[in-house]
């Protein structure tokens, strides 16, 4: 969701006075110049969907930890003290 700050921070619709700068975005939201290009040229070459999200994943994932494991790790680590 924080290509959703860039992208409406660099709105070309908005007035001339209150539209703000790579350089200004860049500073205010830390980020790199070149990542608000790679926004805009997202949005401008795929979509708003990709501009905003990101490009679909391809790749499935094995979960390495099921929802028994995480509880039995939950479990004991709130049982320990830590200094």
């Amino acid at each position: 969701m924080k290509n959703v700050h860039y992208a409406l921070n660099v709105d070309v619709n908005q007035p001339e006075q209150s539209r703000s700068t790579n350089e200004d975005i860049s500073k205010v939201l830390k980020i790199s110049m070149k990542k608000i290009d790679r926004v805009k040229k997202r949005f401008v070459e795929d979509s708003i969907e990709v501009a905003l999200m990101g490009y679909p994943k391809e790749r499935e994932y094995e979960k390495k930890v099921d929802g028994d494991l995480e509880s039995h790790f939950a479990n004991h680590l709130s049982r320990m003290q830590f200094v």
